[in-house]
């Protein structure tokens, strides 16, 4: 069982834990990890960079 710390830290049982920037209880995670606040917006943590293959417009063009 969480300590008094760690369950004050989550929000009602789901691991999530209150906005960074303003403490606000109304997180939502994404499939992909990121979680954002829906009181302030702020998103994190940050996305690295994905990565994107050749498109069929320059697989077609000869440039892939």
């Amino acid at each position: 069982m969480p300590n008094q710390t760690e369950a004050s830290n989550q929000i009602a049982g789901t691991g999530l834990g209150p906005c960074p920037k303003c403490d606000a209880v109304c997180v939502v995670q994404f499939a992909w990890g990121q979680k954002r606040c829906n009181s302030c917006g702020h998103q994190w943590p940050e996305l690295s960079a994905m990565q994107r293959g050749p498109t069929r417009r320059d697989v077609l063009n000869g440039k892939a």
